[in-house]
């Protein structure tokens, strides 16, 4: 395949270095506006840069993945499906509601490959317990309860362009609970306050702590917290709890110490870290789906959904009510 990929961050860098890995990619193409980086990271990967984004989505493409900033999701995303494309594009695909109903629209009018990036769908581990849901070994789900917590908080000028904590972290949550259990959001109820002290929270009346209360369609009953700092270190835990039994995905350990409380000890990676494997994993699941040997790990209805929940989660949050998750809803309130 000929690959380009668009945004040389963090995310870029990394999905480079899996792309280049493969020998499924025959060519690599990158584009970052700052064009030392992205030279760095071609010569580093075997790849080459493109003089703009405009050439790069001229190159005969096979795929394209979009790393760059959020604001950018939107019309390069558009221009990609247009131009028959296949591509992955990380969350979020756009930064209004509005935006990603007409993506979605746009998407699901052709036939064009697109995956979204939730990557908690690749991990292993989350995999696992999917499976175990599927297979009705927990048998009829009670309970689930998740945590997501960011070892430090975000920088303030990340702040301004995040979303907010519901769609820039929390949307990785709804994502997950639905895929996970196989049922949906069918209300969400949220409260939150920025109590750590970060710059650039009452800035931009961001939260950096909430708790959020979700009921799926099949009853199971959701409790998340919320936090932009762990004094534990990177933490995000998923637990289900059945009839038949209980079970646990956690990036968090338990020291029990003399006194009987124990310290919980979470990954001082970040993200990046944590999830290596499912990134690894989900550009491959991205690549099978575009060659026909795989199905799609996250459709534009999926991002379109959780981008739904996580606005209404804020709305509950300002305005202190329970939000029903449905479309007459939604057009109420969140437009």
């Amino acid at each position: 395949m000929r690959v380009g990929l668009l945004g040389a961050g963090r995310i870029g860098a990394f999905h480079a270095s899996t792309l280049a890995a493969t020998s499924r990619v025959e060519s690599l193409t990158l584009w970052d506006p700052r064009a030392d980086v992205a030279r760095v990271i071609a010569e580093r990967v075997g790849g080459r840069v493109a003089e703009s984004p405009s050439a790069l989505l001229g190159d005969r493409l096979d795929a394209l993945l979009i790393c760059s900033p959020s604001t950018t999701h939107e019309d390069i995303l558009a221009e990609a499906v247009h131009k028959g494309i296949p591509t992955f594009c990380e969350k979020p695909v756009a930064t209004t509601l509005d935006a990603t109903a007409r993506l979605r629209t746009l998407v699901e009018s052709t036939d064009v490959p697109v995956t979204i990036g939730f990557q908690r769908r690749s991990d292993p581990g989350y995999r696992a317990l999917r499976q175990r849901v599927v297979s009705g070994e927990l048998g009829k789900l009670y309970l689930a309860r998740m945590i997501s917590a960011d070892e430090a908080p975000p920088p303030a000028e990340y702040l301004a362009s995040s979303g907010g904590l519901f769609t820039d972290q929390s949307v990785h949550d709804f994502d997950i609970v639905r895929y996970i259990t196989g049922a949906e959001i069918v209300s969400v109820y949220a409260t939150g306050a920025a109590l750590t002290g970060a710059a650039g929270f009452a800035e931009t009346a961001d939260i950096d702590t909430a708790v959020t209360v979700l009921t799926l369609s099949s009853g199971t009953m959701v409790s998340l917290t919320s936090s932009r700092h762990s004094a534990a270190g990177y933490d995000v835990t998923f637990e289900l709890a059945g009839s038949s039994s209980v079970a646990t995905v956690s990036m968090a350990t338990r020291r029990p110490a003399a006194d009987g409380v124990a310290d919980v000890v979470a990954s001082d990676g970040g993200f990046l870290a944590t999830f290596a494997d499912a990134y690894r994993a989900e550009v491959g699941y991205f690549l099978d789906f575009i060659e026909g040997i795989g199905d799609n790990p996250c459709s534009m209805r999926d991002a379109y959904i959780a981008f739904s929940v996580a606005q209404a989660a804020d709305h509950s949050r300002r305005s202190g009510i329970p939000v029903r998750i449905d479309q007459h809803t939604l057009d109420g309130i969140l437009r």
